[in-house]
């Protein structure tokens, strides 16, 4: 991996730059402003990474990545050991970033890096001054986002154009139910995110994820739970209330139906030990 940064703390990046990359480390604040177009990637290559931004918080591990629209306003910082890359794409169309001719449209989301995505973020980073960084950086995001073509070919529409729209707007709901993810959705609020009427929002949601907004939620709440339960040291009911349950016994049969066994013996299992690097 490449050096330490000089300058371990709060860094804004240059809102003036038309695309922009840098590199942060452990302990790093990097942060954006509202009013930029286009979009902000975080991608974590070792350790952790929590965001803040408009759709709420994310806790970021190795291999993980976030893209923001541009006016998402969002602050991320570094967890112990870790090692992250942040991209800043500009652009006056942010839904149609060249990366082959005729056009990748980007979405809001977060996800997983594909095998060899870690080392071609790296090259990217250690060419960022060299020519076309817009047009290498676009067709680098696009290609973390490949798999999103498949559920775009799902969403209701004659064209391309049409479905891409219908899946941003889903998109960005999504990605609230995430950053949010110990609340219990309200299909009013995530059909004000995507513009939709609420009765439309959940129909078009469960035909194109092939699940309810509840259960997509009720899914969430679990992971959360199981991560809690995993990297804190919360009570067991206090990991309950935290992941958005009515009560301990509905958590105790919704964690044990998920997962096979109960929260604490998950616990004994998966916990890391205490010397172990954490999320800041």
């Amino acid at each position: 991996m490449p050096g330490r940064i000089d300058s371990p703390c709060r860094v804004d990046l240059d809102a003036g730059a038309h695309t922009s990359i840098r590199l942060a480390t452990a302990g790093e604040e990097l942060r954006t402003g509202g009013d930029l177009v286009g979009y902000s990637a975080w991608l974590v290559l070792r350790g952790s990474m929590i965001v803040h931004s408009r759709e709420g918080e994310f806790h970021l591990s190795a291999r993980e990545w976030l893209l923001l629209e541009g006016d998402a306003g969002p602050c991320g910082r570094v967890g112990p050991g870790g090692i992250a890359i942040v991209i800043r794409l500009r652009g006056d169309d942010p839904a149609a970033h060249a990366g082959d001719g005729i056009g990748h449209a980007l979405f809001s989301g977060c996800g997983r890096l594909a095998r060899g995505m870690r080392l071609q973020g790296l090259r990217l980073w250690r060419t960022r001054d060299a020519a076309g960084l817009d047009a290498r950086a676009g067709a680098f995001l696009a290609c973390m986002q490949q798999h999103d073509a498949d559920v775009v070919a799902r969403c209701p529409g004659r064209s391309l154009g049409r479905r891409r729209q219908i899946y941003a707007r889903l998109q960005r709901a999504r990605l609230y139910m995430q950053g949010h993810a110990g609340m219990c959705a309200r299909i009013g609020e995530l059909a004000r995110w995507s513009h939709f009427s609420p009765w439309y929002f959940s129909k078009i949601f469960q035909s194109v994820y092939g699940q309810a907004p509840q259960q997509y939620a009720a899914r969430l709440r679990l992971e959360q739970a199981r991560r809690l339960l995993v990297e804190g040291r919360l009570p067991v009911t206090e990991v309950s209330l935290a992941s958005g349950f009515e009560s301990p016994c509905s958590f105790a049969r919704a964690f044990r139906a998920r997962f096979g066994v109960s929260a604490s013996e998950y616990r004994l299992m998966h916990a890391r030990p205490a010397h172990a690097g954490g999320r800041s």
